[in-house]
C-alpha cells in the first residue's frame, strides 16, 4: 500500500514537474533557418574556409586553407594553386578569376585553366605575409590590395608594386573611401587610421555621387578594428561595416548607425533589400533595409561567418572558420523551434486574431504567444483534425485517440484564461455546425451528431447520437464541408454526398461522375462560390453550380495529385500535397487560367508532410510531421517566374585532345570518337536537373542524357547541329540551348575531291568516245560527201554532156535552113563561128564553175551566131552590178545558154513588126547571183503553136537540164531556184517574158 501511495504520488510529480518544465520552457521558442552543411566530407579541400564568392558565369567558388573549388550545385571541383590558403577571390573586366593568398602570391582562373601571375616574385619581396582583408583587380589591370594592418598596396599592369602606410603617427580622424567599381559593387579602402584614444569621437567615410564628393562623419567611433567592407542594395544607399558597427550611408549625405555585441566580419545583401550581417563566434543575422532585426536570435550560433553570397537563385552561402561552408535555400522559409512540444508532428493550427497561435499535437492543445507556449489541455491523440473556437469562446477539437472510442468525448476546463472550456470529440475530419448548437463529426463509420444546446449555461452536457439517416450505401464518411448557403457535404473514399435541407439524408451527388468516385480528400469554396474537391490522387477538381470547370493535376504543373489540404485565400488555391505545396493563382474563371507556383524541398521547405496551411500576419504557416513552418512574403513567391538554368559546355575531348569554347569542329571518318562535357548550374535542387540532346535539323526529337557526359561516335559523315539543353521539367526551368557544329569527314574515295575527279575521267572518256564516235561518224560522212560531191559532179557533166548535143543539134538545124535556104555566105559564117562555139563549149563543159567573165563570154558569142541565123530579128544587152567581180566570181557553166535559147525561140522568133530585145541582168544578193534573162516576145499565152503555157506544156529539154543541175547542187533546196513571169504592157498585153535564175556562187582569189 505504501509503494502504491508513492508511486501515485511519484506520477503527480512528474505530472506536475512536466508541466512546470512546459512553463519554463514557454520562452525558448525561435524561428530558425534549416541550412545544408557542406564540409571536407561532401568535396571540400578542409572545413576551414574563408572565402564564398559567385562569378559572372553564376558558380560558386570555395577558399578554404588547403585551396579552392569550383562548385556547380552538383561538382566541386578542385584546383591547385602557388599558394593554397585563400583570402579572397575577385573576378576582373576580362572575366578572370583572381585569387588572393596569404604569402601575397598571385594566380587567376581563365578558359579553364589556372594561371600563375607573372609577377608575383615582386609581389612577395614587397608584401610579405600581408592579411588581406579586400581586393580587387580594376579596369587597367591594377591590383588593389587592402591589408589587415596599416599599409595599401597597388600593382601596375607591369607588376610595379606601391606601398602606401594609412597609419598616422598622430592623433588623427580616420578616413575610409569607398569607390563604385562596377554595377552596384563598392570597394572601401583605408586612407588615414589611428588607434583609439580619449576623445576621438568621430571616423570619415567618402564617396562621390556624379563627380560630387560627399563626407560623412560619423559619431561614437571608439573601437579598434581590422576588418571593414561596404555594401549596396540598390547602388546609391551603402552599407559599411568596421568593428561591430554598421552605418547607412544616404546619398543625400544623411547616415544611420547600429551597433552590435559581436564584431562583424563579413555581410552581403539578401531578398526583399535584406541584409545578412556575419559576425566573429557568433553567427549571422538578418535585417532589413532599415537594419532592424528581423530575428532576434542569430543563426549559425557560436559559427565564425568569413563570408557570406548569395547565389542567382536566392540562395545564400556562409563560409566558417569551424565548419566549412553552410546553404541556405530561402531565407524566407523559416522554422519554428527551440521546445519539443514544436519540434515534433503538429497536426492543426488555429489563428486567434492574429496575436496569437493555438496548435495540436501527440499531446493535445498549446498556445503560441510571444513565443510563449502554454498548454491549454494536455491530452494523449494520435492526431488532431480539427481545431477552432466557437462564438461561445470555446475550444473545439477532433482527435483520433489511442483508445478509440466513436461516441466518446473529452472535456475541461481551459488552462488559459482566455477561454472557457475545451471539448475533443472523436473525429477523423473536420466537423461543422449545420443548426446552431449542433456539431456533425465524421469517422470511419459514420457521422455523429453532438447536441450542445444543454451546455449553453456554460456546462459540459452534450449529447452524442448516430446520424441513423445515413444510406447504408455510404461507405466510410471521412469529410464533412458546410458551405456558404449552409448547405452540409460529406466526401468518402468512393463518392460525394449532399444533405437534404429538409431532413438530414444524404444523396449521392452525380452519381455518374467519374471523378468524384475516385474518392474526395478535401474541399473547400472560393469567395465566388466555386467548389474545390481534393481528388483522391486526381488533383483538384473545380465546380461551378454543378457543373466541373477544371481539373488540376501533374500535368498542369501541380506538384502531386495526392492532395492532402487546401486553403482558399482570394483567388488563390494553397495546395499541400504529398511533395509539398502547390500554389495556383487564378486570373480568370471564365475561361479558366491560372498560375501555378510550387514550393517544396527546392525552395527551402524540407518537411513535406504538411497536414495544415493557415494564414497569420501576411504569412503562411505550414503544420508540418516535424513542427511548423512559416513563409513569409507569400506574394514573392508567387511574382517570381521560373529561372533559366546556367549551363556550359566545359570540355570538348577528341583525337587531337581536349579543348573548350568551341562553336565547331572536324573529323576524321575513321577517328570520330567525341566526348562532350557539359555542366548545368542548379543550387537548390541539383538532383533534378536532366540534360538532353539532339542532332541535326532534321532530328527535332530531344533524348535523355544519363550524365553531364556525351559521347558521340561512328556518326555517318556529314554535317551535324549537336544542340544540349538542361532542364528541370517538374519546375518548368530550362537553360538556353548550346549548339555546336560537327562535320564529320567522308573517307577519301568519298571525298567530293575524288567524287568530282572520278566524274570528271567518267566525263573525259565520254568525251573521247564520243569525240571519236564522231570522228569516225564525220569521216563516214564526209567520205559520203565526197562520194556525194564526186557523183554530183558526174551528174552534172552527164547533164552537160546531154547539153552539148542539144546544143549542137539545134546549131546544124540553123545551118541547114541557111544552106536550104540559099544564104551560102552566111551559113559559112555562121559554121566558122559555130566550130569556135563549139570548142568553146567543149572547154568549158569540163569545170563545173566558170568565171561570170567566161560565162557571158559564151553567152555573147552564142547570140551572136543566133543573130546570124534570124538576122534583124533582135539585139541584146548584158549588165553586170559593179559589186561583182567578173573574174573572180565562179558559177556554174553554161546555165544561162538554154534559158537565152527559150527566149529566142520561143519568144523573140514569132515577133512580127516590132525587133525582139534581150536583156542580160547579173545581180548580187547574199549567197545568190540573181540572173535575170528578160524579153518582149510574144509571151507564153500568145504562142500560136500552143495556147497554153508553153513552159510547163511544151517540153522545154534545155530548161528542164537547168533545173536538174541545180537540184543536184543541193543548195537551198527549200527555195524556188528558177522564177518565171509573163510580163504586159499598159493596156494589158502579153509583152514578153522574165526568168529569174538564182545560181550559187564562189570567190576564187587568183593571188
Amino acid at each position: 500500500m505504501g509503494l502504491y501511495l508513492y508511486l501515485v504520488k511519484l506520477k503527480i510529480f512528474l505530472n506536475s514537474f512536466t508541466t512546470l518544465c512546459l512553463v519554463l520552457n514557454a520562452f525558448s521558442q525561435q524561428k530558425v533557418f534549416e541550412f545544408k552543411n557542406f564540409t571536407q566530407e561532401n568535396g571540400l579541400p578542409g572545413n576551414e574556409c574563408y572565402f564564398v564568392y559567385r562569378d559572372s558565369r553564376n558558380y560558386l567558388w570555395i577558399a578554404t586553407e588547403d585551396g579552392v573549388v569550383r562548385y556547380n550545385g552538383s561538382k566541386m571541383e578542385y584546383f591547385e594553386l602557388p599558394d593554397n590558403v585563400i583570402f579572397k577571390i575577385r573576378e576582373d573586366h576580362k572575366g578572370r578569376i583572381w585569387f588572393f593568398s596569404h604569402t601575397g602570391k598571385l594566380s587567376y582562373f581563365y578558359d579553364e585553366t589556372i594561371h600563375s601571375y607573372k609577377f608575383n616574385d615582386s609581389i612577395v619581396k614587397y608584401c610579405r605575409n600581408i592579411l588581406i582583408n579586400d581586393a580587387y583587380v580594376n579596369d587597367s589591370d591594377e591590383i588593389i590590395l587592402n591589408s589587415t594592418r596599416f599599409e595599401n598596396y597597388r600593382i601596375s599592369g607591369a607588376g610595379l608594386v606601391k606601398r602606401s602606410d594609412f597609419y598616422s603617427p598622430v592623433p588623427c580622424v580616420p578616413h575610409i573611401k569607398i569607390d563604385s567599381i562596377g554595377h552596384n559593387l563598392f570597394f572601401a579602402q583605408k586612407l588615414s587610421y589611428y588607434k583609439p584614444y580619449p576623445g576621438n569621437k568621430f571616423i570619415e567615410f567618402e564617396r562621390s555621387i556624379n563627380k560630387k564628393k560627399i563626407i560623412y562623419r560619423v559619431p561614437d567611433f571608439s573601437v579598434d578594428f581590422t576588418h571593414y567592407g561596404c555594401v549596396s542594395t540598390d547602388g546609391n544607399t551603402i552599407f559599411v561595416f568596421y568593428g561591430k558597427t554598421l552605418v547607412k550611408l544616404y546619398s543625400d549625405g544623411t547616415f544611420k548607425t547600429k551597433n552590435f555585441k559581436a564584431s562583424i566580419l563579413s555581410f552581403d545583401t539578401a531578398a526583399n533589400n535584406n541584409i545578412w550581417i556575419g559576425f566573429t563566434n557568433n553567427g549571422a543575422l538578418l535585417l532589413n533595409n532599415e537594419m532592424e532585426e528581423l530575428f532576434t536570435e542569430p543563426a549559425l550560433t557560436e559559427k565564425t561567418i568569413t563570408s557570406i553570397r548569395h547565389d542567382y537563385e536566392g540562395g545564400t552561402w556562409f563560409s566558417t572558420l569551424e565548419k566549412g561552408v553552410f546553404y541556405l535555400k530561402n531565407s524566407a522559409i523559416s522554422h519554428l523551434t527551440g521546445n519539443k512540444l514544436i519540434k515534433g508532428p503538429v497536426f492543426r493550427l488555429y489563428n486567434v486574431g492574429d496575436s496569437s497561435i493555438l496548435f495540436g499535437n501527440y499531446n493535445g492543445i498549446f498556445k503560441l504567444y510571444n513565443k510563449r507556449i502554454s498548454p491549454i489541455m494536455q491530452l494523449e491523440c494520435k492526431s488532431v483534425n480539427d481545431l477552432f473556437i466557437g462564438k461561445d469562446n470555446n475550444i473545439y477539437f477532433t482527435a483520433g485517440f489511442s483508445y478509440a472510442n466513436c461516441s466518446f468525448l473529452k472535456y475541461s476546463i481551459s488552462k488559459d484564461a482566455g477561454f472557457k472550456n475545451v471539448f475533443a470529440f472523436c473525429a477523423v475530419s473536420e466537423i461543422i455546425h449545420p443548426q446552431p448548437h449542433k456539431i456533425w463529426a465524421s469517422t470511419y463509420d459514420n457521422v455523429y451528431e453532438y447536441d450542445g444546446s444543454n451546455s449553453a449555461d456554460g456546462s459540459h452536457k452534450i449529447s452524442c447520437s448516430e446520424v441513423k439517416v445515413i444510406d447504408q450505401s455510404v461507405s466510410k464518411p471521412g469529410i464533412l464541408f458546410l458551405d456558404q448557403n449552409g448547405q452540409s457535404w460529406l466526401g468518402t473514399i468512393n463518392a460525394l454526398y449532399k444533405f437534404s435541407t429538409i431532413y438530414p439524408k444524404p444523396v449521392r451527388y452525380q452519381p455518374n461522375s467519374d471523378i468524384f468516385s475516385k474518392g474526395i480528400t478535401a474541399i473547400r469554396q472560393m469567395e465566388n462560390s466555386i467548389y474545390c474537391f481534393g481528388i483522391r490522387f486526381g488533383g483538384i477538381a473545380l465546380m461551378q453550380d454543378s457543373t466541373i470547370v477544371g481539373n488540376i493535376t501533374e500535368k498542369e504543373g501541380l506538384l502531386s495529385n495526392s492532395v492532402k489540404y487546401i486553403l482558399a485565400l482570394k483567388n488563390d488555391l494553397w495546395v499541400s500535397t504529398a511533395k509539398g505545396i502547390s500554389v495556383i493563382r487564378f486570373k480568370s474563371f471564365d475561361p479558366i487560367r491560372y498560375t501555378i507556383t510550387n514550393i517544396g524541398k527546392n525552395e527551402g521547405l524540407y518537411d513535406l508532410i504538411i497536414y495544415q496551411l493557415m494564414a497569420y500576419h501576411g504569412n503562411i504557416l505550414a503544420a508540418t510531421n516535424n513542427g511548423i513552418y512559416e513563409i513569409q512574403n507569400p506574394a514573392n513567391f508567387l511574382s517570381n517566374s521560373p529561372m533559366s538554368i546556367p549551363l556550359y559546355i566545359n570540355s570538348v575531348s577528341y583525337y587531337k585532345g581536349d579543348t573548350t569554347q568551341v562553336n565547331s569542329i572536324t573529323l576524321p571518318y575513321n577517328n570520330d570518337r567525341l566526348v562532350i562535357k557539359f555542366s548545368a548550374i542548379c543550387f537548390n535542387s541539383p538532383e533534378e536537373v536532366k540534360y538532353y540532346y539532339r542532332l541535326g535539323l532534321k532530328d527535332t526529337t530531344w533524348h535523355g542524357i544519363s550524365s553531364n557526359e556525351l559521347l558521340l561516335e561512328k556518326l555517318i559523315p556529314g554535317t551535324y547541329k549537336l544542340e544540349i539543353k538542361a532542364a528541370i521539367p517538374s519546375l518548368h526551368r530550362y537553360s538556353e540551348i548550346k549548339s555546336m557544329k560537327i562535320i564529320v569527314e567522308s573517307p577519301w574515295w568519298q571525298n567530293a575531291w575524288v567524287l568530282l575527279g572520278a566524274i570528271l575521267l567518267l566525263i573525259g572518256a565520254f568525251l573521247l568516245i564520243y569525240k571519236r564516235r564522231v570522228r569516225i561518224i564525220q569521216q563516214r560522212e564526209e567520205r559520203n560527201t565526197a562520194l556525194n560531191v564526186k557523183m554530183v559532179e558526174l551528174e552534172q557533166a552527164a547533164l552537160r554532156s546531154q547539153m552539148n548535143p542539144h546544143f549542137i543539134f539545134n546549131c546544124l538545124t540553123s545551118i541547114q535552113q541557111l544552106i536550104a535556104a540559099g544564104n551560102k555566105t552566111e551559113a559559112n559564117e555562121y559554121l566558122v563561128k559555130f566550130a569556135r562555139l563549139i570548142r568553146k563549149t567543149m572547154e568549158l563543159s569540163i569545170n563545173t564553175y566558170i568565171s561570170i567573165e567566161e560565162e557571158l563570154g559564151y553567152i555573147k558569142e552564142y547570140m551572136e551566131l543566133e543573130q546570124l541565123r534570124i538576122p534583124n530579128q533582135f539585139v541584146f544587152a548584158i549588165e553586170v552590178d559593179n559589186n561583182i567581180d567578173k573574174k573572180e566570181t565562179l558559177i556554174q557553166s553554161m546555165m544561162l545558154q538554154p534559158i537565152i535559147e527559150n527566149s529566142i525561140r520561143h519568144g523573140i522568133k514569132h515577133l512580127k513588126n516590132r525587133i525582139g530585145v534581150i536583156s542580160i541582168s547579173l545581180k548580187r544578193k547574199d549567197k545568190f547571183i540573181d540572173c535575170i534573162v528578160k524579153d518582149n516576145g510574144v509571151g507564153r499565152p500568145k504562142l500560136p503553136e500552143l495556147k497554153k503555157n508553153t513552159y510547163i506544156d511544151h517540153k522545154s529539154y534545155g530548161l528542164e537540164i537547168v533545173k536538174k543541175r541545180l537540184e543536184a547542187s543541193q543548195v537551198e533546196k527549200q527555195m524556188e531556184m528558177i522564177i518565171i513571169e509573163d510580163l504586159s504592157d499598159k493596156m494589158g498585153n502579153a509583152d514578153g517574158t522574165m526568168l529569174t535564175l538564182h545560181l550559187p556562187y564562189k570567190i576564187v582569189n587568183n593571188s
